[in-house]
């Protein structure tokens, strides 16, 4: 006997048997099936529906609902800047619902501008505190001025100050303005024969033109005035002579010059007077028939007469010369041959005075 697909209700064939078990089976079996169908689905008065009448009536007033409420929210979401059309699914409405902006930050009250509605991460709407304080002007003084806290809207400003920076010292700023006036700082004048400029710029108050503890007129020749002071030295001139020595050395030096023309020998003198001053000096040769040479020489340039010695014994020669202070005369000597060597033992030099004076 065949039977159905689902649940398996015999179905009697034109040759079977009518059986009356079988069709006490197959009700059972629908009558079980259709219990399962009614505990399932619920009792109807137990529905949240006003329809309670049928399923159908229930379910068409929860479709009807369903379809307000998306209505509804298409219209919320398209109010916060969405564009979705009325036939548009679930799936467009939960896909514009997340690209709604939500509230973001973390500023508060004290950084909003005053009397302006906003909201941050938590979403509660907040009122900005912060002060307006439009355009303001500061005007620069000797000391700090603060910045009031709160909105400024760009056009303030510091007002300019001029610098005269020549008048500013260098490596001073002033708003801005670098100074170019020279430090000086403490600057020691030392007085000449000519004017000196005191030089432009900052002095510190420790300069000083320098004294001289020896401006006295008794240092100064008598009818000179020296810064005020004039002078009552007076003036002694140095003449040639042997009243005073200088200068006097007797040590033996010997020189080879080889030919190669005046050497300089050790026998020399720097003057600290002007005048006139008269030299001897004395030379010798150790070949007796051979000419040598002496001569004096100022400042490296020769001066006066060369005197020729072809002696073996020293011979004295004697020289006046004029000389200023600073001068250095100094003995230099030749030979007529290369092996020859001259010998010089004595180098004096002395003055006299115009007057003569008297030293307690």
């Amino acid at each position: 006997m065949k039977t159905t697909a689902n649940y398996g209700l015999k179905k009697p064939e034109g040759t079977d048997v009518v059986n009356i078990d079988d069709l006490n089976t197959n009700a059972d079996t629908i009558d079980t099936q259709l219990k399962k169908i009614n505990d399932n689905a619920g009792a109807l008065s137990s529905l949240n529906t006003t329809a309670k009448n049928t399923l159908v009536a229930a379910i068409n007033e929860v479709f009807q609902s369903g379809a307000d409420v998306k209505s509804g929210t298409i219209s919320a979401v398209n109010n916060k800047g969405a564009s979705l059309d009325d036939d548009a699914t679930w799936d467009d409405i939960v896909a514009a619902i997340n690209a709604i902006a939500r509230g973001q930050g973390n500023a508060v009250e004290s950084q909003v501008l005053s009397g302006i509605k906003f909201s941050n991460s938590d979403g509660q709407l907040r009122t900005g505190t912060m002060p307006n304080k439009g355009a303001i002007t500061i005007t620069p003084s000797g000391s700090a001025q603060t910045i009031p806290s709160g909105y400024h809207n760009g056009q303030g400003k510091v007002s300019a100050v001029t610098v005269p920076v020549a008048n500013v010292l260098s490596g001073t700023t002033i708003a801005g303005q670098a100074g170019t006036m020279p430090n000086k700082g403490a600057v020691t004048i030392m007085p000449g024969t000519a004017d000196k400029a005191i030089e432009k710029g900052y002095h510190n108050g420790s300069g000083k033109v320098k004294g001289e503890p020896n401006l006295t007129s008794d240092n100064i020749k008598e009818g000179v005035s020296e810064f005020g002071v004039v002078g009552t030295l007076k003036e002694l001139k140095f003449l040639a002579g042997s009243d005073l020595i200088l200068f006097e050395d007797h040590e033996v030096h010997q020189m080879f010059p080889n030919a190669s023309g005046f050497v300089a020998t050790g026998h020399q003198i720097t003057t600290q007077v002007g005048g006139s001053i008269t030299i001897t000096f004395s030379i010798a040769t150790q070949s007796s028939t051979r000419e040598i040479y002496g001569r004096i020489y100022k400042n490296n340039n020769p001066v006066g007469q060369q005197y020729t010695n072809t002696s073996g014994s020293y011979v004295d020669y004697t020289q006046d010369l004029i000389c200023q202070e600073g001068d250095t005369f100094q003995l230099f000597v030749n030979s007529q041959y290369s092996t020859d060597s001259v010998l010089s033992n004595k180098f004096v030099v002395s003055m006299s005075l115009e007057k003569s004076i008297t030293i307690n």
